[in-house]
């Protein structure tokens, strides 16, 4: 199969999100990293579901399927055993990884299929009037935290801002052989003012250099920090 021209996957349109949306950073780091694999768009299939979050594919060429809340990660996966030939994204909002979408995680962290469950964490259901994903029940696990206790064999966390730093993050989970979680903060100021791309860069750290990249331990401990939030990947390890 002939790679594609280098613009093939790049956006083809705009999802109708609010002006400030951090999203759109999400959106420019997918794009980049599947320009730099040049992968062809038909081996591209991003599955979403409801929610600001859900529409990202929209902006993206290669094939979509969009899914009621909650059966987003498990379409992904089952397509990803089935066609093992296709690059999988799954895209979700923290509200669907943190509710409906919870028992999928770690049946699929179980199995390890090969593909990108990308987290787009704005903190707000914006669909919903905007209420806080924080006030729901299991708000003391972050979407890192229980990515890692879903033993996902990658982690990976950024803001959606630093498309740059994203995009490096996004390719690196494609490229791993296994079911990859990539966590990126994403601002929504439409209603949360404290959410800004300003105030995330203010808090975001590099992963520490000192941290195995194979200890889930210290991922975890990382992860259940919420004064900070971490740029790099915090898990990579084989799958025993």
């Amino acid at each position: 199969m002939k790679p594609a021209p280098q613009d093939s996957t790049a956006p083809s349109a705009s999802p109708n999100w609010c002006a400030t949306c951090g999203h759109a950073g999400a959106l420019g780091a997918l794009a980049r990293a599947l320009v730099a694999m040049r992968l062809p768009e038909e081996r591209l299939v991003c599955v979403s579901g409801p929610g600001c979050a859900g529409k990202l594919p929209r902006g993206m060429r290669g094939y979509r399927l969009e899914v009621p809340a909650g059966l987003t990660l498990t379409v992904a996966a089952g397509l990803a055993m089935q066609r093992r030939d296709l690059s999988v994204v799954a895209i979700a909002g923290d509200m669907e990884a943190r509710t409906a979408g919870l028992l999928a995680l770690h049946a699929v962290g179980k199995r390890g299929p090969k593909l990108l469950y990308l987290i787009l964490d704005n903190g707000i259901a914006a669909q919903s009037a905007g209420s806080f994903s924080e006030a729901l029940p299991v708000a003391g696990a972050g979407c890192l935290e229980l990515c890692i206790q879903a033993n996902f064999a990658f982690v990976a966390s950024g803001i959606a801002a630093d498309t740059e730093s994203a995009a490096t993050f996004i390719r690196e989970a494609m490229e791993f052989e296994g079911s990859a979680a990539v966590v990126l903060r994403s601002a929504c100021t439409t209603f949360h003012d404290e959410g800004s791309d300003l105030a995330m860069r203010a808090s975001m750290q590099a992963v520490p250099r000192e941290h195995p990249a194979d200890d889930a331990l210290g991922a975890l401990s990382l992860a259940r920090r919420s004064d900070v939030v971490w740029s790099g990947v915090l898990l990579k390890r084989r799958r025993s």
